[in-house]
């Protein structure tokens, strides 16, 4: 009985380890999976900066195609 009960106990501790480091797999690649969508994300966001320059030839164009 002492036995048993020690063999069960050492298995149940070594599935609870194994429960463990799959609910910390899943944790980080869920986490991983929301920063690359917020990157994602991001990037829609980013466009070309504006400057004098480059708003002056936008706005050329602009006036050209209402004329």
């Amino acid at each position: 009985m002492v036995m048993i009960f020690t063999l069960v106990t050492a298995v149940q501790e070594k599935l609870n380890e194994i429960v463990d480091q799959i609910k910390t797999r899943r944790e980080e690649e869920k986490k991983q999976k929301e920063k690359e969508a917020e990157e994602a994300e991001k990037q829609l966001f980013h466009g070309t900066p504006v400057t004098i320059e480059n708003f002056l030839n936008w706005k050329a164009k602009f006036d050209a195609e209402l004329l």
